[in-house]
């Protein structure tokens, strides 16, 4: 997982996000909105993007889990295995979509 983000924790004053220290990371707007977002609906996104790094960092350890799962259970539950298999994958896709940069977009 690369760390190319800023590290939580993150938290949200108004409608702004800020690392540990208070600098801001970013401000939830409705800049491209075609009509405003209601106040209610711009905080509730600020505070889901603050947990961007806690919700990151619970999925790398889900697909710990998931894939010790995977290995114990291959002979003795081959069904839980395959299911965990099929839940790595996943999760796996969500890291990684989570944790590339620009340039690896562009050269894909």
């Amino acid at each position: 997982m690369s760390a190319d983000h800023t590290p939580g924790p993150w938290n949200t004053t108004g409608l702004n996000i800020r690392n540990r220290e208070g600098g801001l990371i970013c401000t939830v707007t409705n800049l491209w909105a075609e009509k405003a977002t209601p106040q209610n609906v711009k905080e509730a996104n600020a505070r889901l993007i603050s947990y961007a790094p806690l919700l990151l960092e619970s999925v790398v350890m889900a697909l710990q889990f998931l894939e010790i799962v995977q290995y114990s259970a291959k002979d003795k539950d081959p069904d839980l295995s395959r299911a965990a298999g099929l839940l790595a994958i996943g999760f796996e896709c969500v890291i990684s979509s989570a944790t590339e940069t620009n340039e690896n977009r562009t050269n894909n």
